[in-house]
C-alpha cells in the first residue's frame, strides 16, 4: 500500500523524511492528517503498544534474572518486601539499558533490519527445541543443548558481522525501485526533480563473506536448521542404550506410522482431566511406596 502510494514520489528522495523508518507516520499525516484526531489516535497507539510491550519484558527480565541467578545467594527468610525492592531495581536497570540502546539502535541503520535481525538470533532456536521434542524420539537433552548453543554462536556471528559491515558501508540492500517524477516540488526546488534510485549491483556486495550477505528474514532459518542437524548428530553419539524408548503419546501423532512398537506402551496412559491425572498419579506412587492423598497432591 506505501509503495502503491509512493511510487512516483518517493518521501525518502524527496527529502521529506530523513529515514524510510519514518514512511509510516508520514503516510498517516499525508493520508488521514486532515481528521481531526487521528494523528493522536496514531500516536497513542504506538506509544501504547510500545509500552505495554516493554512493560512486559521487563517484568519478564526481571523475574528470571532474580529466580536464576539472585535468590540463591540471598539469606534464607527474605521478605517478599526485600524480593519486591530487588525486583524493581532489576527493572530499573534493565530499562535504562534498554533506552540507552536507542541510541546504539539509531546509529545501525533501519530499525525493522535490527529488529528482525536480533529476533532472529533466539526465534529459530526456540522452534528448533519444540521440534525436536516432538518429532524426533532420538534426540536427548545433551544433543538438544549442543545444538542450540551452536545455533546460537552461528546466528550471533552472522547477526552482528552483518551489522557491523553495514555500519562500515560494505553491505548494502537493494532498494525498491522508486522515482520522483510525481511529486509536486515548489520552484524553488530542482534537485531532486524527476530523479530515480540509483542502479543497484549485487558486485557491490562481493567483498563480503556470502554468509553475512544472507538476508535477516532467513536468521530464524539458519538456526531452526543448525540446531536440528547438530541436535540429532549430538544426540546420536551421545545416546544410552539402556535408556527407555520415548513414549508415544509425547510425541507428535503425525509420526506414529514411522515409530517402532517399543515407543508404544502396553498401558497406555488416557485420562480427561487434571483431577484424573493426580488420582492417577496417586495410585502410580502407592505402588512404589508412597501414600500420599490425592488431596496433597492437588493442592501443591
Amino acid at each position: 500500500m506505501l509503495f502503491a502510494k509512493y511510487h512516483n514520489c518517493d518521501p525518502f528522495m524527496s527529502k521529506k523524511i530523513v529515514k524510510n523508518d519514518q514512511l509510516l507516520p508520514y503516510f498517516i499525516l499525508d493520508v488521514a492528517g486532515h481528521i481531526p484526531g487521528i494523528a493522536g489516535l496514531f500516536i497513542a497507539g504506538v506509544f501504547s503498544t510500545a509500552l505495554s510491550t516493554m512493560a512486559s519484558g521487563l517484568n519478564t527480565v526481571s523475574g528470571t534474572v532474580y529466580k536464576n541467578f539472585i535468590v540463591n545467594w540471598m539469606p534464607k527468610g527474605t521478605s517478599e518486601k526485600t524480593a519486591s525492592n530487588i525486583l524493581k531495581l532489576i527493572v530499573i536497570i534493565a530499562g535504562i539499558i534498554c533506552s540507552a540502546l536507542v541510541f546504539v539502535v539509531d546509529k545501525l541503520g533501519a530499525v525493522l533490519q535490527v529488529a528482525m535481525s536480533f529476533h532472529g538470533l533466539t526465534s529459530g532456536i526456540h522452534l528448533g527445541i519444540f521440534i525436536l521434542g516432538m518429532l524426533f524420539p532420538s534426540a536427548n537433552a545433551t544433543g538438544t543443548i549442543w545444538g542450540a548453543i551452536v545455533s546460537l554462536i552461528l546466528t550471533a556471528t552472522i547477526t552482528f558481522g552483518a551489522q557491523i559491515y553495514a555500519f562500515q558501508g560494505k553491505l548494502k540492500y537493494p532498494p525498491i525501485s522508486a522515482s520522483t517524477e510525481g511529486c509536486d516540488f515548489s520552484p524553488n526546488i530542482t534537485s531532486f526533480a524527476n530523479s530515480t534510485i540509483t542502479n543497484f549491483s549485487v558486485d557491490d556486495n562481493k567483498q563480503v563473506f556470502w554468509l553475512f550477505r544472507i538476508s535477516f528474514y532467513y536468521y530464524p532459518l539458519v538456526g531452526l536448521v543448525c540446531i536440528i542437524v547438530v541436535g540429532l548428530i549430538v544426540s546420536h553419539f551421545t545416546k544410552d542404550e539402556k535408556e527407555k524408548p520415548v513414549d508415544a503419546q509425547l510425541l507428535n501423532p503425525y509420526i506414529y506410522r514411522f515409530l517402532s512398537s517399543k515407543h508404544f506402551s502396553s498401558t497406555p496412559v488416557k485420562y480427561a482431566s487434571v483431577k484424573g491425572a493426580l488420582q492417577m498419579t496417586q495410585v502410580q506412587d502407592s505402588t512404589c511406596g508412597i501414600t500420599e492423598k490425592p488431596s496433597t497432591l492437588q493442592s501443591s
